[in-house]
């Protein structure tokens, strides 16, 4: 079964039905490095607050910083593809024709067709699937390119980007569906993720079966079944 954009927002709205899904989210994002989720660094890592030794994440160039804050989601990028991307570049110019700090419900489809090229240039390099390739590109346009993994594409009952341009569609219809997910990420002074961004931690948080996720789970709701 293909999904569609009803499945789509059923899906979400049934995510942020969850009670105090929040605190399951906050858990992720504040604490410490040396807490259990170093993917919280993914969004940071190159930012002052993590270490002035750090580059910034240069929005049009990929760096092997971004390599770095890639790693902290569980993915590796093999010698050929590291080459392709800090030596070659052979990626950069694909990405330049990406706008930058736009959300993706409010991008035309022209926008979204240059959005999959790049993912699947990404995805034509050796060991690059659409986890790799999708997690590198949300390091790059956060605002524009959600990761997709198996979680995901569970949760969407999609495949790779299946779902890429009907969440566009369901979000740019629903405005409160993006305050819904905005608002799990009740941060004080950190910088908060993007949409997308929180969105996929809740999927994870939700329903990983990871030790971390699991333990949250217990904490926040008293079980550590995927919910």
């Amino acid at each position: 079964m293909e999904p569609t954009e009803e499945t789509v927002k059923r899906a979400i709205e049934r995510l942020l039905a969850i009670p105090e899904l929040y605190k399951l989210v906050d858990s992720y994002l504040v604490g410490p490095p040396s807490t259990p989720f170093a993917g919280r660094l993914f969004d940071s890592l190159g930012h002052d607050e993590v270490g002035a030794d750090l580059h910034d994440n240069f929005a049009d160039e990929i760096t092997s910083n971004d390599l770095v804050a890639v790693s902290l989601l569980d993915v590796r990028f093999g010698a050929v593809a590291v080459h392709e991307l800090l030596v070659v570049k052979s990626r950069n110019a694909a990405l330049r024709q990406l706008p930058i700090g736009v959300d993706l419900w409010a991008v035309d489809d022209r926008t979204v067709d240059d959005l999959v090229k790049v993912f699947e240039l990404l995805r034509a390099l050796p060991g690059v699937g659409r986890t790799k390739a999708s997690k590198l590109l949300a390091r790059k346009r956060p605002q524009l390119a959600p990761i997709v993994d198996s979680l995901v594409e569970s949760f969407f009952d999609s495949t790779d980007w299946g779902h890429l341009r009907l969440l566009r569609s369901v979000l740019a219809a629903s405005p409160s569906l993006i305050r819904g997910i905005d608002d799990l990420a009740r941060l004080d002074d950190a910088p908060r993720p993007s949409t997308l961004r929180t969105l996929d931690i809740a999927i994870w948080m939700t329903r990983s079966g990871a030790r971390s996720a699991k333990d949250a789970r217990r904490v926040v709701f008293g079980a550590e079944e995927p919910i």
